[in-house]
């Protein structure tokens, strides 16, 4: 997308104001007292600052405190040249919102807490992931239970927001469950559903017995953005080495 357009569809509206601290053309602007600012929050119209009239501040470019700002004001389908925040890399359509400085940044989804046991290589990893995303997974545990006996039967128990699997063993009590017979009986628990699923780790067969793993929390799950997306991307763009912000063409929503 060029870099020396800002305006790509609509924006009709039209408007200048003083700016209250630094701002370039294609930053996500808000009014303040005494002028115009890059926003500070995600509420209300949507401003982007434009490139003078007069040619002497284009993209790349910065108006200085107490310059005239020209900018738009853009409504539901209209397409702008933004700016992304440093670190971020957003694919078409990603749902974007503001960063607080006048860039954007994408809004992120809620993820799922997990866990993995076992090993890749021997075909007895196994992913645990919570079946709601969010940082309550992190309180679900789960645990492969030995337990200690000759010929028992392969079991699954919820008690809280624990799931323990007692492992099948042999006539000598060596365990004899596999990844897969784990992952089946998990799954075919209803009450263990309500908290977590399995499924083969990465590569993992699931062929390969599995060991007894002490009972332990799900972690990295997060909690959706608490923003709504204001914008959607037109184009993908990486720029989480980046050491500026990055054009970006976005479609508000």
């Amino acid at each position: 997308m060029s870099s020396k357009v800002t305006n790509l569809l609509g924006g009709c509206v039209k408007d200048e104001r003083i700016a209250t601290v630094a701002i370039n053309p294609g930053m996500f602007v808000e009014y303040a007292a005494g002028g115009i600012r890059p926003a500070t929050v995600n509420t209300g119209s949507i401003f982007f600052a434009d490139n003078s009239m007069d040619g002497t501040v284009m993209r790349g470019d910065e108006f200085a405190i107490g310059d005239s700002v020209p900018h738009r004001i853009y409504e539901s389908g209209d397409q702008v040249n933004a700016l992304l925040k440093i670190g971020e890399n957003v694919a078409v359509d990603a749902a974007l919102t503001g960063a607080g400085d006048g860039t954007l940044r994408a809004v992120d989804a809620a993820v799922a807490a997990t866990k993995t046991t076992g090993v890749v290589a021997d075909n007895n990893a196994i992913l645990f992931t919570a079946t709601d995303a969010g940082t309550d997974g992190n309180n679900i545990k789960i645990a492969l239970i030995d337990p200690a006996g000759n010929s028992q039967s392969l079991a699954v128990t919820v008690s809280g927001l624990e799931v323990r699997v007692s492992l099948a063993t042999g006539v000598a009590g060596a365990i004899t469950s596999t990844a897969a017979e784990v992952i089946a009986a998990v799954n075919a628990n209803t009450a263990a559903v309500i908290l977590l699923g399995a499924a083969n780790a990465s590569t993992s067969t699931g062929a390969g017995v599995v060991a007894a793993v002490a009972s332990g929390y799900l972690t990295g799950g997060v909690d959706a953005d608490t923003d709504k997306p204001l914008f959607f991307a037109l184009e993908a763009v990486n720029n989480s080495a980046g050491s500026a912000a990055a054009d970006i063409a976005i479609r508000v929503k």
